[in-house]
């Protein structure tokens, strides 16, 4: 596990697809509902995540007022089988790893909880209007998004049956960037969590008023990192078939 303060890391959290028309999640703070959009109609919903169609792209969706982030990878034992002739499973050691990423930041509008507790807006969830009514937008891109018709997931497909016209979009990627200086042509190493689902939000209020909230992020697919510090380049590929 390790921790970073704000000022150490630019964090920037993105959907999965490379395709930049209806497939950003926003939030309309007017309406209280969660939105599938085009990243250019982001002046008039606050925008949570945008595409990775490219390095421009990622940079428009860093997190502000950010205060700490949390890296922290786990193993498990995987269980297999049973096979043919054999009564019981099989365990394979430390075969699945599990990143997750806690992000903390000053809470400032209500963005995070309703894409957490939602409700999405209708038209642009997966499901029907009952389930967008009580659900938010923790999947990330449904598995009904191609150019122009995104939708927001409510995570019942496998993973690898989530595409666009590009490939696998499922979840939410996570950039993790250090920071090397205020020196703004010098980038630092950056940590990428690809495929994340959001499985934990909570709000915190300490004794001089000051309130803060908390997002996490999981996800068991290979992270990758960006050893070129020089470079600054964020890592765009969408995730193959059998990294899940």
């Amino acid at each position: 596990m390790v921790y970073y303060l704000g000022r150490d890391v630019d964090v920037y959290i993105t959907t999965e697809s490379k395709i930049p028309l209806d497939n950003a999640i926003g939030v309309d703070l007017a309406v209280g509902s969660v939105h599938c959009q085009d990243e250019a109609s982001a002046t008039s919903v606050t925008l949570f995540a945008n595409s990775i169609e490219d390095t421009g792209s990622v940079v428009f969706s860093r997190v502000s007022d950010l205060t700490g982030c949390d890296l922290s990878t786990t193993a498990s034992d995987e269980d297999i089988g049973p096979f043919f002739g054999h009564i019981t499973t099989q365990k394979i050691a430390s075969g699945r790893k599990e990143t997750t990423v806690s992000l903390t930041r000053k809470k400032k509008d209500v963005l995070w909880d309703l894409i957490y507790n939602g409700p999405c807006l209708a038209g642009e969830f997966e499901g029907s209007s009952d389930e967008a009514a009580r659900m938010g937008a923790r999947f990330g891109i449904g598995s009904g998004s191609v150019a122009g018709t995104g939708v927001i997931g409510m995570g019942t497909a496998f993973p690898s049956d989530i595409t666009d016209t590009g490939g696998i979009c499922y979840g939410y990627r996570v950039h993790v960037r250090l920071r090397d200086g205020d020196d703004g042509s010098v980038r630092g190493q950056i940590f990428t969590v690809p495929n994340c689902v959001i499985t934990g939000h909570s709000v915190s209020v300490n004794p001089d008023g000051t309130s803060e909230e908390t997002m996490e992020f999981t996800s068991s697919v290979m992270t990758t990192q960006n050893v070129s510090a020089s470079a600054g380049k964020f890592d765009i590929t969408q995730t193959v078939a059998g990294q899940f």
